[in-house]
């Protein structure tokens, strides 16, 4: 889980390849913490029942009437 943050091995690979690796490594651990917010945020909405509609797309949420 934390392999990402060891160091890695001395090897025939050069430091500027490793250092591309390394920042490669973190932005896509980024990325991925980024759209889980997303489909979390999104699976909260879909399933509250204030909410009858998903996110438009200019990502202002749609509130459905109280008043039943």
């Amino acid at each position: 889980m934390l392999k990402w943050m060891q160091i890695p091995e001395p090897s025939i690979v050069s430091n500027d390849r490793r250092t591309w690796e390394l920042g490669q490594h973190s932005y896509n651990i980024g990325f991925n913490s980024f759209f889980h917010c997303l489909i979390t945020v999104e699976w909260f909405l879909s399933t509250d029942n204030l909410i009858k509609h998903r996110i438009n797309h200019d990502y202002t949420p749609v509130l459905a009437d109280v008043n039943y």
